[in-house]
């Protein structure tokens, strides 16, 4: 049980656990960001990909992260998703909404961006970077038309900018570095967007640099 004071949860998540350096999984970092943004105490613990232990196998037959142990049950909590919407049920308090709340709002990012990141060469290019592009667009289009302020979520962030601003992170460093590829000046609304996420002491608090994310995303 958590004592008086102490951690509320604990999370299990990629990165080095003899460093304690925190890796670069955009679904895990979604977890640690809700659980800042929600003010919950936490403890964090990492999960070498390269030598996962046994026994998060027990706890997620897939053997993935992030997973959560509620430590006032003793249950564990898997999937990004539905360990969110678990936090955000227990804690309403500081109101995020929960995953089926999320507005659609360029929900195939993260698939434009793998098929333009594996693209075959230049013919293919053009047409991946565009139907990435138009993902870029759909959030900026958001932002303008049916936001209340700099978030998806209004003057405050919402669970659909915890989920999205992991994603547009890695889908920027990885296309700059791998295919050259920079937002377009029409979208600039985008990169402030996800600065703007980036200057929250939430991001700060669960950084991994940019270096991480290219090393990443070097085998695909």
């Amino acid at each position: 049980m958590a004592s008086a004071g102490g951690p509320l949860y604990e999370a299990w998540v990629k990165g080095d656990p003899t460093n304690k350096v925190l890796g670069d999984c955009p679904f895990c970092h979604r977890v640690l960001l809700t659980l800042e943004e929600k003010e919950l105490p936490y403890r964090k613990e990492y999960v070498d990909f390269a030598a996962k232990p046994e026994w998060l196998f027990s706890v997620n037959k897939n053997g993935s992260v992030p997973v959560v142990k509620d430590l006032s049950t003793e249950n564990w909590l898997v999937d990004s998703a539905g360990i969110c919407d678990a936090v955000e049920a227990a804690h309403p308090e500081h109101k995020l909404g929960s995953s089926d709340s999320i507005p659609d709002v360029a929900g195939s990012l993260f698939p434009a961006f793998k098929a333009f990141l594996q693209s075959p060469g230049p013919d293919e290019d053009a047409r991946r970077s565009a139907a990435y592009v138009q993902q870029l667009r759909q959030i900026q289009d958001y932002l303008r038309t049916n936001s209340k302020g700099p978030y998806l979520g209004g003057q405050e962030p919402a669970a659909a900018d915890l989920s999205l601003s992991p994603k547009l992170y890695h889908t920027t460093v990885a296309l700059k570095h791998f295919k050259g590829f920079e937002t377009p000046s029409e979208l600039a609304e985008v990169p402030a967007y996800l600065s703007r996420m980036q200057g929250r002491k939430s991001w700060k608090n669960t950084f991994y640099s940019e270096d991480q994310v290219i090393a990443g995303w070097a085998a695909h």
